[in-house]
């Protein structure tokens, strides 16, 4: 095993992506995995099995955000999916493995792009999707569809792999003032 194949972010992606997998071939289609273990342009190159139809899907086994209905992928990422898709011709569907929702979801990048009405924060604030900040681009939730609720044990596993060394020792929950937000200790309700 490389050391690429050993690192928990590895680890957790091709976990996701053996759970998309799995949803693909049940779904009739047949994906094509790159066979060198190192970094790949993309994980799955998919074709219907009357071979009338292929896609690129790329698996992204990451949390939405706290405080956002959205989720988002890397900035290089998302370039570098945009020339694929436009150099090839190619659709490419981003499918979300997500532990926290409890959800595969996902869609093809075409949509994803288009310009959305502004999206509520639980901070209070709006955004217009897609959404850059911090060198990821965003994308709401709302434009995501459900492509499999995961089982008890598939979330079990995805959040053991994601767990950090460190862990908060106290919850915070976000609080809204007059000259702005702030955080503060979570109460027991």
């Amino acid at each position: 095993m490389s050391c690429f194949d050993d690192r928990r972010e590895t680890k957790l992606g091709s976990l996701g992506t053996r759970i998309v997998d799995a949803q693909i071939r049940l779904a009739g289609n047949i994906p094509y995995h790159p066979v060198a273990d190192a970094p790949h342009p993309f994980d799955r190159l998919v074709a219907s099995a009357d071979k009338r139809h292929i896609c690129i899907v790329e698996v992204k086994t990451k949390w939405r955000r706290e405080f956002y209905a959205d989720t988002g992928i890397d900035r290089r990422h998302f370039d570098d999916y945009m020339h694929i898709t436009t150099l090839y011709n190619l659709p490419l569907y981003l499918a979300f493995v997500d532990a926290k929702e409890g959800r595969i979801y996902g869609n093809y990048l075409t949509e994803l792009i288009k310009s959305r009405d502004p999206g509520r924060s639980r901070c209070g604030g709006c955004q217009s999707y897609p959404w850059e900040q911090k060198g990821i681009v965003y994308f709401p939730l709302a434009a995501m569809e459900t492509l499999h609720v995961l089982t008890a044990s598939d979330q079990a596993e995805l959040r053991a792999l994601r767990k950090s060394d460190w862990q908060p020792q106290i919850e915070l929950e976000y609080v809204k003032e007059d000259d702005g937000f702030r955080f503060q200790p979570k109460s027991g309700k």
